[in-house]
């Protein structure tokens, strides 16, 4: 390719990479806003005039049905039985279709389930529980008015949920399974 083409072909080359880096920033951005919001309401705690009491019962008031405690708390369930449906969904497969032998089987997966698979699945299960649903209050709270201010603070709070879970899942992997 000689120099006068690569003059007239760059714009549409770095067009992808704009609209990436475009995403990118975005995604910061909100990523920054998230955390001065969470950063503002924890330091109403400590600042004068001090209200760790009221934040108490406050929190007592709501209780286990805010929604960041039922994800931390509900969706770990739900992985460890997605896991129990998922190793059942498998003996099904392996001995009914594939002619496995059903106590090999169990051996075979009994043998290879560690201990650290299983606490890794729950520890995720509840990051990203609570991920999903700070991100959902946390546009909820800040979203427009009527329908059209709704559905879009869904679509972001469904945006940043998806990269901070990508994210804390490549976190929690290396912390997992790094060594």
């Amino acid at each position: 390719m000689n120099i006068r083409a690569w003059a007239h072909e760059g714009p549409a080359l770095s067009q992808p990479l704009a609209a990436i880096g475009r995403s990118v920033l975005f995604l910061l951005a909100a990523l920054g806003r998230v955390t001065l919001f969470g950063a503002s309401a924890v330091s109403h705690i400590f600042r004068p005039p001090f209200y760790p009491r009221e934040f108490g019962a406050a929190l007592l008031k709501v209780g286990w049905f805010s929604l960041p405690v039922v994800g931390l708390l509900v969706v770990p369930v739900l992985v460890a039985v997605g896991d129990v449906i998922g190793i059942y969904g498998g003996f099904l497969v392996a001995t009914g279709s594939l002619g496995f032998n059903p106590a090999t089987y169990i051996h075979n997966t009994w043998n290879f389930l560690t201990e650290s698979d299983m606490v890794s699945s729950l520890v995720k299960g509840a990051v990203f529980g609570f991920i999903a649903t700070v991100m959902g209050c946390y546009h909820g709270m800040r979203s427009g008015r009527g329908a059209q201010g709704v559905g879009h603070a869904t679509k972001t709070s469904v945006e940043a949920a998806a990269v901070l879970i990508l994210a804390a899942n490549f976190l929690l992997t290396n912390i997992f399974f790094s060594s």
